[in-house]
């Protein structure tokens, strides 16, 4: 729990201290790395630990569930807001795009989530989605284009989904399929992606 704890303080409190943004960058990977060392097995209980693993029963049924609550996360981050929903295609940026739901998907409905899940799912759920909320403030911050107040409510609620689906399915594959469909559809008709990630 404690290397847990310190992750999420780190993504949460970089953002806000730029001078010092390098120096939790590095603690984060510190931490990571030393958390991680401590988890890996064979190959299959390392893919376990991250959710990544096969033998999940009814696997194929979760992966269609994470992709249809992508698409739907998709349609409802045009519609609610009242904006037009634009023809999705694969621009140059949607390799990346789907890199980036793939990662963080790993690290927090995979990583995070198995470090936390032994004090209960209804924690690892809400830790994680915090956690990952944290992250995109310490991301975003800094960016003026960026209606911070509403991308923080949307990750926090995605974040909730998300860990439900890890906790139901026993799996981050159904997660990690969710965060790639929203983002390729999202961003994937880009020649190049948005100012925050690069």
């Amino acid at each position: 729990m404690f290397e847990a704890a310190g992750i999420a303080m780190v993504l949460i409190g970089f953002g806000f201290l730029s001078q010092r943004a390098f120096y939790g960058a590095l603690l984060l990977l510190a931490v990571s790395a030393w958390a991680l060392s401590r988890h890996i097995g064979d190959r299959e209980e390392t893919l376990a630990f991250f959710g990544l693993s096969a033998k999940i029963r009814r696997l194929p049924w979760w992966i269609s569930a994470g992709i249809v609550t992508g698409m739907i996360a998709w349609l409802s981050f045009y519609i609610i807001p009242g904006r037009e929903v634009p023809m999705p295609g694969l621009g140059w940026f949607a390799l990346t795009a789907a890199g980036i739901g793939l990662a963080e998907e790993v690290v927090y409905r995979g990583f995070l989530y198995s470090l936390v899940k032994r004090y209960g799912p209804i924690l690892a759920i809400v830790f994680t989605a915090l956690a990952h909320t944290g992250y995109k403030l310490a991301l975003l911050s800094p960016y003026q284009s960026v209606h911070l107040f509403s991308v923080l409510q949307w990750t926090l609620f995605a974040g909730i989904v998300l860990g439900g689906l890890r906790a139901r399915s026993g799996s981050a594959w159904p997660a990690i399929l969710n965060h790639v469909v929203f983002d390729v559809l999202v961003y994937g008709n880009g020649a190049k992606g948005p100012e925050w990630v690069w």
